[in-house]
């Protein structure tokens, strides 16, 4: 049944109307180049947002959008200009956090492709991965919702690679210790 949707599915895509929009607003944007509306948002992040040198190392912050200059100015760019701070991802963890925020997520990241799991472990690692994929062009890297659950699979992580580092550390030493030899005398 899933196999006949799907390719039901992909073959008429242009008769069902939801995908036939999404497929014609890609079309467009293609066509946009320089002017679409995501990388000039991105490069104006990247580039003019952060009014000091110490802000392009270490982010911004934040915005507290209802008190704040700053949460108002995110959200006049946002109504004047249509740049989302939630539609970049990964530039939105730097505009944020500034560089060690996006190192630390390089770092999670690679992480998760050089740590071992269990098998009954592995969704913590596909959570992970998913976060790669989708924290492009999505605010799920910082979304409250999903932090929650990165935290847990982080915390999967690290109870795994501390038992593992126990376990070695135990067997280490076994296999070092080697009993002495009883003297003659002794036996």
């Amino acid at each position: 049944i899933c196999i006949a949707t799907a390719f039901y599915l992909t073959t008429n895509y242009t008769s069902i109307k939801p995908i036939a929009g999404m497929v014609e607003a890609q079309k467009q944007t293609s066509k946009e180049g320089d002017k679409y509306i995501r990388y000039l948002a991105g490069d104006y992040f990247l580039t003019e947002f952060s009014p000091k040198d110490i802000n392009r190392v270490l982010g911004n912050g934040v915005p507290y959008v209802d008190f704040s200059y700053y949460g108002k100015h995110v959200w006049a760019l946002n109504d004047h200009y249509g740049y989302y701070l939630e539609d970049l991802g990964i530039i939105s963890i730097y505009a944020l956090y500034g560089i060690p925020g996006v190192l630390g997520y390089l770092l999670i990241w690679i992480r998760s492709f050089t740590i071992s799991l269990p098998p009954e472990y592995q969704y913590a690692k596909y959570y992970l991965w998913f976060l790669l994929m989708t924290g492009l062009t999505t605010s799920n890297l910082y979304y409250p919702y999903y932090l929650i659950s990165t935290v847990l699979a982080l915390y999967v992580f690290q109870m795994v690679y501390e038992y593992t580092e126990q376990v070695n550390r135990i067997t280490r030493a076994y296999r070092a210790y080697t009993p002495l030899p009883l003297a003659e005398s002794q036996v």
